[in-house]
């Protein structure tokens, strides 16, 4: 604990006073779990969609990161609207972050596909507990001191999906905060924006494979641009096998099964490409998925994306 105490305590000092910018986990199933990066992608299954996610970071690591996420939407009888709500909770050592979002949606047929505008609206609870981290100097305000924080947040996206391909760019978190540290006034500037841009497309290879490339862009102020190259084989309707390359220096491997037209489950595990690197050591994913039929009469097929 001394050690990740004193980890987290450079990474605080490196930015005090300056940025302090949120992490925003990007699950390597992305593809599987439009909502959390685009409030356009509510109600674009045929069916009440409810996801569930896991995703443990460095698991070598004391108090490594992890992420869990509760989505659901679905499209309104008229088939134009889509409602939803996102609900991520983000731990990172001593930092623990709770989001809640109520997400819109309006679809737009153009072509064989819709155009979907979406917005999104909720907060965020923030709280770094830096008064449990066992350090020498215990009188130190500023390091015995939590930062917290019940934040608005805002974001928006648009997404354009036919039965061949989709493409989205979102940006989920568009306002900017300020907060105290308690008992210092200390006002530490914590910059949300982030920006996505995702795509991919279904070819078929033979009647029992078919084969979907995906990729994602991100882009937050004040760093490189990160990216994700995957592609994922789909055997006989029932299993996707995949793998990405992270432009971090790390590959996910994915593995999701479809059990039934309305179940779907995935695992994927990423690892680090370089071992020198520190922490960079293996990291897991979880998840689940069910489609609730909205017209009983109405068999509920399979998404691809």
């Amino acid at each position: 604990m001394k050690r990740l105490g004193t980890i987290l305590i450079i990474l605080f000092l490196a930015n005090i006073n300056t940025v302090l910018a949120q992490r925003y986990t990007i699950f390597s199933q992305y593809m599987f779990n439009g909502l959390v990066l685009n409030p356009a992608y509510a109600g674009s299954h045929e069916a009440l969609s409810v996801s569930a996610f896991h995703r443990s970071d460095f698991q070598a690591v004391e108090a490594a990161p992890q992420t869990q996420t509760f989505s659901i939407h679905s499209p309104l009888n008229s088939e134009r609207v889509g409602l939803g709500m996102n609900i991520i909770r983000d731990k990172a050592g001593v930092t623990d972050q709770l989001g809640a979002y109520l997400v819109y949606a309006y679809k737009i047929p153009i072509g064989n596909g819709n155009l979907s505008l979406g917005l999104q609206g909720g907060f965020i609870n923030y709280k770094s507990a830096l008064n449990i981290l066992d350090i020498k100097h215990q009188d130190d305000l500023v390091l015995n001191s939590d930062i917290r924080g019940f934040l608005p947040s805002f974001g928006t996206g648009i997404y354009y999906s036919g039965k061949k391909g989709y493409l989205g760019f979102s940006a989920p978190q568009l306002l900017d905060h300020t907060i105290e540290q308690q008992n210092t006034g200390n006002r530490v500037e914590r910059a949300f924006r982030h920006y996505f841009a995702t795509g991919g497309f279904v070819m078929s290879l033979s009647p029992h494979l078919k084969l979907k490339p995906n990729g994602l862009l991100q882009i937050r102020e004040g760093e490189p641009i990160r990216y994700d190259i995957n592609a994922n084989l789909l055997i006989d309707e029932v299993i996707w096998v995949g793998a990405s390359y992270k432009s971090i220096n790390t590959m996910a491997l994915i593995l999701d099964l479809q059990l039934a037209n309305q179940l779907r489950v995935g695992y994927s595990y990423d690892f680090g490409l370089n071992s020198s690197e520190y922490l960079q050591v293996a990291s897991h994913e979880f998840a689940l998925n069910y489609l609730f039929s909205v017209n009983p009469k109405k068999v509920v097929s399979p998404r691809y994306f």
